[in-house]
């Protein structure tokens, strides 16, 4: 076992290892190439949709206000964000498969690569037995995270960020560490993540100011440069929120809240075991355990002799392998004990207080994010601070760094102060590896999946071209059952669209088509808020399905205003299912689609 660990210790052979699993992980997007399996939310349905349309649009520099026509009968080119990100550009280089697969792995990879140099230079001390296995085992299972790869770096090089900041903070920069800071915002999201990773740097460095007494210009400097890189990248937004341009966007009718107190409990205690659809960790079955076992045996200031340590992780042990943890940790009121558990630990430990103090932060950023969506703060906080409005979840972006951070911390602990500890963690190991395959799409989707070939069926809408005998952008047309997004990466102008940034006047024009649906029915309400509260999605809506799952339903009537639609200049209905009487509609139908190699059925109708 010695020898085993002593070889193990090597970085060589560590990294090594870690190459040949990432390597493992990434090896289906080369033997399956476009039909792996693809999460449909956020990623198919819209992202890889917005990029392909700003590359091939001939518009990537133009002005903020001129038209890019294939979506929502045209958005302005400001709905499209940067032209100078990395994302936009392997798009515009590679075709859109191959820039999927390129971005997902140095996604990856440089989570891997910053949490590495964060771990083994700040967190973990170099003297610790076992020092290199647990760097680059925790560097690893965070590299595994199922990170939303369409946000580029903004979670996953947080680490590296955090790095190159603490390098300066230290007086231990060189080029390198700048370098990070200034390329960083070309690959990442201010809005999503980085304002409120810099936020906290701030926080930080206030701290600082305040215990030393003196003020570190260096970090406030790398804070200050990160900063005005990120304005500069987003220069679009910027001057829209700073002037007039006569753009008002949809998301100034956002109303999120409406939970009431109860419910919102339960999602903050969600937030925290689960983190959020474009944040998920995967932190609950076997992390969060970890260091709340740390946490308790951090009590001690000894280490345990080898009869506590037994029953200590012959306990854990059994919880872990049974799943007993769960029925603990979604129990109602376990959070307010964690929370107060490790409040009372912060209080009275005299040694290291930033596990504890970083897990209070956890457990804050869920509840402040739950009840955030309440409607305590409807007409209190949201028109003080409009930011939130628009913006209220995005503290959770930083939860990932912070539990990953924690694991790291919890480790050296365990194995202080709990003899044969190694085994167990070894154990832990794999089983958190297993689980990071198992959910490497990241979804959470409990509908049929599908890959990423089927979903867009080129060939399918080939055939639809070639059928119809007219140019694409000559005419629009509509979805029904199916998100627009596969229309507009097969190149027709549609007249619905998921964008997260448009005009409001579009939303109203659009909500004519479904007004009826939406006002008349009490069991509707749902819908309702997701237009009339959110509004991102322009989609038809009849009740009588779910977007993007297959079905052999037959409707019998549409609630929908054919005459706005035609107003709005829709020619044709792209229908996943069969209406029966078409001409009741005043719709004429055409043909019906299949193909072999497409998940859809598609039924052509055209608006008389």
């Amino acid at each position: 076992m010695k020898h085993s660990m002593h070889f193990l210790e090597d970085r060589r052979v560590l990294w090594t290892i870690s190459l040949f699993i990432l390597t493992i992980y990434f090896l289906p997007y080369f033997t399956k190439g476009q039909n792996i399996h693809a999460i449909i939310y956020d990623n198919l349905d819209s992202s890889i949709v917005w990029l392909k349309i700003l590359a091939n649009s001939g518009k990537i520099f133009a002005d903020s206000m001129d038209i890019i026509p294939n979506m929502m009968n045209g958005l302005p080119r400001l709905s499209y964000g940067s032209e100078f990100t990395v994302l936009l550009w392997l798009y515009y280089f590679f075709d859109d498969f191959t820039a999927y697969v390129i971005n997902d792995i140095i996604v990856h990879s440089t989570a891997f690569l910053g949490m590495a140099l964060l771990l083994s230079n700040y967190i973990i001390n170099k003297d610790l037995k076992y020092y290199n296995i647990i760097v680059f085992s925790v560097a690893l299972l965070f590299a595994l995270v199922p990170f939303w790869s369409n946000g580029g770096l903004s979670v996953a090089a947080q680490p590296l960020a955090l790095y190159a900041f603490l390098n300066i903070r230290a007086h231990r920069d060189n080029k390198w560490d700048w370098i990070i800071l200034i390329l960083l915002p070309f690959y990442s999201s201010l809005v999503l993540a980085f304002f409120f990773f810099l936020f906290s740097l701030g926080l930080v460095f206030l701290y600082d100011t305040y215990r030393t007494k003196q003020i570190n210009y260096r970090f406030i400097l790398a804070i200050v440069l990160m900063t005005s890189v990120y304005l500069f990248v987003e220069y679009r937004l910027v001057y829209n929120m700073l002037f007039d341009s006569g753009f008002v966007s949809h998301r100034t009718e956002f109303d999120i809240s409406f939970l009431s107190f109860n419910e919102v409990y339960k999602n903050s205690h969600l937030l925290f075991l689960n983190g959020q659809d474009h944040n998920i960790n995967l932190h609950y079955r076997y992390i969060l355990p970890i260091i709340l076992l740390a946490l308790f045996i951090s009590i001690s200031k000894d280490s345990l002799n080898k009869y506590i340590s037994i029953f200590v992780l012959l306990s854990f042990t059994i919880l872990t392998m049974f799943n007993l943890w769960r029925p603990i940790l979604t129990e109602e009121y376990s959070l307010p004990i964690i929370l107060v558990f490790t409040t009372l630990i912060w209080l009275r430990t005299q040694e290291s207080k930033l596990l504890p103090f970083l897990l209070i932060i956890q457990i804050m950023i869920s509840y402040w994010t739950g009840f955030l969506v309440s409607d305590i703060f409807d007409k209190t906080l949201y028109e003080t601070i409009p930011f939130l409005h628009s913006f209220h979840m995005r503290f959770l972006m930083l939860q990932t760094l912070i539990w990953y951070i924690l694991l790291g911390m919890s480790i050296p602990i365990i194995i202080k102060k709990l003899e044969y500890a190694p085994f167990v963690l070894l154990g832990i190991f794999f089983s958190q590896l297993i689980l990071t395959f198992e959910n490497r799409g990241f979804t959470r989707e409990t509908f049929e999946p599908m890959s990423y070939k089927a979903y867009y069926a080129e060939d399918l809408f080939q055939n639809i071209d070639t059928y119809l005998k007219q140019p694409k952008e000559s005419y629009r047309i509509v979805s029904l059952g199916m998100s627009p997004a596969i229309s507009l990466y097969n190149g027709f102008y549609t007249t619905d669209g998921y964008s997260v940034n448009y005009p409001v006047s579009y939303k109203h024009s659009f909500r004519k088509i479904i007004e009826k649906y939406l006002d008349t029915f009490d069991n509707h309400q749902a819908d309702k808020h997701v237009i009339d509260d959110w509004g991102s999605k322009l989609y038809l809506l009849t009740g009588a399905f779910v977007y993007d799952q297959k079905s052999n339903i037959e409707l019998d009537s549409l609630t929908i205003n054919i005459e706005q639609l035609k107003y709005l200049g829709t020619k044709y209905i792209f229908s996943l299912y069969k209406i029966k009487n078409p001409v009741h509609l005043n719709l004429k139908f055409l043909k019906k689609f299949e193909s072999d190699d497409s998940y859809w059925d598609i039924y052509i109708y055209e608006i008389l």
